[in-house]
């Protein structure tokens, strides 16, 4: 989506991100794509999410907020809110993810998915139960070996596989 922290800033990722901030300062309300995979299975690649303004004392753990972070943003669950001397603090994580995300100030915080649709249909955010705990889990084990043979994949790949035609 956008350069990592230790990598040039991306001048177009930037600019979505302030229009992004932009859009649900003066509306409220903003719709856009999900891309990753990090949230599977409540949140798909392709999934318009809806994600609306919140004041910080409204978020609670288990919300899906959409933060500014490291130059992308990111919609990860709450798994706790902390107050410290320097301000408040949300930790998060996507549900297929194997790692927490670092602490996000409330001043990252664009807002809070309220409901996504997919296919047409409606769904609400809400909090993982049952089966979807189960397959949130199993993700965590298989994506990253999934990504890393895939990773392996591609440098394994000679020049001749990695070439693609050109047609006149």
């Amino acid at each position: 989506m956008s350069a990592g922290a230790n990598s040039p800033v991306d001048p177009v990722a930037a600019v979505k991100r302030q229009l992004a901030r932009e859009v649900l300062r003066s509306s409220g309300s903003l719709r856009f794509v999900a891309t990753g995979l990090s949230m599977l299975p409540a949140i798909r690649p392709g999934d318009t999410l809806v994600v609306e303004r919140a004041l910080h004392n409204q978020i609670r753990a288990g919300d899906i907020l959409v933060t500014d972070q490291e130059g992308k943003l990111v919609g990860h669950r709450v798994l706790s809110i902390q107050d410290r001397v320097d301000g408040r603090f949300f930790m998060t994580q996507g549900d297929a993810s194997k790692v927490v995300d670092r602490p996000v100030p409330e001043s990252a915080v664009l807002g809070r998915v309220t409901h996504l649709q997919r296919g047409g249909a409606r769904i609400a955010a809400r909090q993982l139960r049952g089966i979807d705990r189960g397959i949130a889990g199993m993700l965590r084990r298989i994506l990253p070996a999934a990504i890393a043979l895939n990773d392996l994949r591609r440098t394994l790949r000679s020049p001749q596989e990695s070439a693609v035609p050109c047609r006149p």
